[in-house]
């Protein structure tokens, strides 16, 4: 009888699970995490290797490219809440462009000129778009990183 209850219980927890899809709010949030966590290792990695090699250029794109893909989920979520005249949609479509700008470009550059453009442009946009998800509260952020990463 116990563990007919416990096969019960179990079919009880699992079965929604797997008939159901997960919220996109969790996946922003288990995401953000995840951001947050590259962001921890590239500020430790730009602090010991700095910032002027190609494979600290490799680390700062590929955090940008988990960042972009949580805009792009935020920016659905706002699609769907029909919140897309906001200042946070407006400032993920911009922060969406730059990122597209620099990692999608056909031509191209030498790392001085993605440095510079990472560091002027791209990042900025990121930590804007950042500041606006965190104002209306769908993505938490420690601001002291993003300050030490546009400082890089």
């Amino acid at each position: 009888m116990n563990v007919l209850l416990k096969c019960l219980f179990l079919l009880t927890i699992v079965t929604p699970m797997i008939l159901f899809r997960v919220d996109s709010i969790y996946k922003i949030c288990r995401l953000g995490k995840k951001v947050e966590k590259k962001l921890k290792k590239l500020c430790s990695f730009l602090d010991d290797k700095g910032a002027s090699t190609y494979e600290a250029y490799d680390e700062v794109e590929d955090y940008v490219r988990m960042e972009r893909h949580l805009m792009m989920l935020v920016k659905y979520k706002l699609i769907v809440l029909d919140r897309c005249e906001t200042e946070a949609y407006r400032k993920i479509e911009f922060a969406l462009a730059k990122l597209h700008m620099i990692l999608e470009e056909s031509e191209p550059m030498n790392l001085f000129e993605m440095q510079d453009k990472m560091k002027l442009e791209v990042i900025p946009a990121v930590i804007n778009s950042r500041r606006e998800m965190n104002k209306i509260g769908i993505v938490d952020w420690d601001e002291d990183l993003y300050i030490r990463l546009e400082n890089e």
